[in-house]
Parts: structure tokens; sequence; C-alpha cells
């Protein structure tokens, strides 16, 4: 009978897995937070008597950018070693950030678009990248 040789299985570094299971479930967490928190709509009648309305909502591009943070924490864990935690906290953090300055960006901009002025040159302004807007326009 021949002998077998172990085969050896590439293991994550002790103490690894569990920041890094809690880093993805709470990042999922952010981006799931930031798919139900950034919704809004406003409408009224415009100084010219034309009806507008404005629906918000999540942008696809920040969900991308979640997770371009996130799968590049494996590169980033990889190459710190022993100081994997602190690198999944400063991305952690880094997804948070991105969360809040968006949820802001977003509110103030649903709850301070001008009607009354709609539309002249400075009431284009939208809040890209944070979030994706619709505009229906009934003349």
């Amino acid at each position: 009978m021949p002998a077998t040789t172990p085969t050896v299985i590439a293991t994550a570094a002790p103490g690894t897995l569990a920041p890094l299971r809690g880093f993805f479930l709470k990042a999922l967490v952010a981006s799931v937070a930031y798919g139900f928190l950034t919704h809004g709509s406003k409408g009224g009648w415009t100084g010219t008597q034309e009806q507008v309305s404005f629906e918000i909502g999540p942008s696809p591009l920040m969900f991308l950018a979640i997770a371009v943070i996130a799968i590049g924490s494996f590169r980033a864990v990889d190459r710190a070693g022993a100081d994997a935690a602190r690198v999944l906290r400063r991305r952690l953090w880094l997804i948070i950030a991105l969360v809040i300055v968006s949820l802001v960006a977003t509110w103030l901009w649903i709850g301070l678009y001008p009607l009354d002025g709609w539309p002249n040159a400075g009431t284009w302004i939208y809040p890209f990248p944070f979030a994706s807007v619709e505009m229906t326009h009934i003349p």
C-alpha cells in the first residue's frame, strides 16, 4: 500500500477570521442602511405654474464604492499581517463615513432644493454620485 502525504490547506492567520467576518457583516449593514435611508421625494408647482416632482434613491456608484472598499480589504489584510484588525477598523470607518456623507448630502439636497425658481441655472445641481434623482416635469 503506497504511503499518502497529508494535504496542506492554506488557512487564515490565527485571529484574522473573526475581525474579517465582523467587518463584512458591518459593511453589509452599512450598505443596506444606505439603500433603505436614501429615499425621498419633493414636488410642487413652480413659479411658472408648472408641476415638477423629484424622486431620490440610492446610487449604484455608492454600492460599487462600498464593494470596492470591502473587497480591497482582502489584499490589505494580507499585507497587514498582525495589524489586520486595525486595517479592517480603518476600512470600516471609511465605509461608515462614506455612507454618512452620502446620507447627509442626499437629505440636504431633497430638503433644500428650490422649486420656486426652477428651472434656473442654479437649480440643476444634483447630489451625484451620492444618490440618483428622477425628475418628472408636467407643463
